[in-house]
């Protein structure tokens, strides 16, 4: 009966599956757009990318005269160069969830077979495993980023109309401005799309980050003198590296805002440095806070370390000097 219950502890801990659960994840099952075992990361990647970007493309192209056709096209390529950095950062955000599932839940995985964690611990770490799947499918949670990418997108009108050049998105005239119908799907579509998915990654990283906190928190198994150096939790610290897609699917986005600005001359290159420097530190304290949990364990460790060596080089010393 206890084997059964460990097995079914370990299991649990095992399958923390960060890219499956929720309203948006159960709407996409129903359109046929993943199964249960398979993410199809690629092919939605590939859809969102043509809702979010070939779409209003489509739209952008003019239905009048030639002339106006070699216009508009030069316009929607302009932007593009910026553009299709912002969109391809969603093509990214679904690409990210396979490699995010599959890297994550193989830590956790050693963290149970290695083990790291103690059989005594097993049940504190199912039962966090259990609570952050848990939170994982919340429709509440799920809502709350919908709201933000709204309230996100909602300023976007204002800035198109506020411009003084006409492109894909608004058509400039003195003191009439007026957003196309290219625009209206970039301002309801594809904006609130794009926060929508960087809002979820980050709420579902965040629920990782503190799962990793809360397994820092159990009894572990560490070796001072294991071979990775960091006392057997060495794999863990390459756990960002899942995350890559899914940062170079942010840092499009910020590059394309960041180019926007350059070429519109409206921020000055001190203030694109300091925004720079602002998202690098974002990034890097987004990893740093669920690692640095496991700074209080190794600490531990150390002391008990030097404190058994201390006490054995004691003993060395005091039984040559007594012979």
């Amino acid at each position: 009966m206890n084997d059964v219950r460990v097995d079914h502890q370990l299991e649990t801990v095992a399958d923390f599956l960060a890219s499956r659960g929720g309203p948006f994840y159960e709407l996409q099952s129903r359109l046929g757009l993943l199964h249960e075992r398979a993410l199809q990361a690629g092919k939605r990647a590939l859809i969102f990318i043509g809702v979010a970007w070939l779409v209003p493309f489509l739209l952008g192209l003019p239905e009048q005269s030639v002339v106006r056709f070699h216009q508009r096209v030069g316009l929607s390529f302009g932007y593009g160069r910026l553009g299709r950095k912002f969109f391809v950062a969603i093509g990214a955000f679904m690409l990210a969830e396979q490699q995010v599932e599959q890297r994550l839940r193989a830590k956790l995985r050693q963290l149970v077979a290695a083990p790291i964690v103690t059989p005594s611990s097993l049940p504190l770490a199912a039962q966090a495993v259990s609570q952050a799947l848990k939170q994982r499918d919340s429709r509440v949670v799920e809502a709350v980023c919908l709201v933000i990418a709204v309230i996100a997108a909602s300023v976007a009108p204002r800035h198109l109309l506020g411009g003084e050049t006409s492109s894909w998105t608004v058509v400039a005239v003195p003191g009439a401005n007026s957003i196309t119908l290219a625009g209206w799907w970039f301002v309801i579509v594809s904006m609130p799309l794009f926060w929508f998915l960087a809002m979820r990654g980050l709420w579902r990283h965040f629920l990782w980050s503190l799962l990793l906190r809360k397994v820092a928190r159990l009894e572990l198994r560490l070796v001072s003198t294991h071979p990775d150096g960091r006392a057997g939790l060495g794999f863990l610290g390459d756990y960002p590296n899942a995350y890559a897609t899914f940062v170079f699917g942010m840092s499009c986005a910020v590059a394309a805002a960041v180019g926007q600005n350059m070429l519109h001359e409206t921020a000055s290159m001190t203030n694109i440095t300091i925004l720079m420097v602002g998202w690098l530190l974002i990034v890097l304290a987004l990893f740093a806070f669920p690692l640095s949990a496991f700074s209080k364990p190794l600490s531990d460790l150390k002391k008990a370390t030097l404190v058994i060596l201390g006490a054995q080089a004691t003993q060395i010393i005091g039984f040559r000097s007594a012979s």
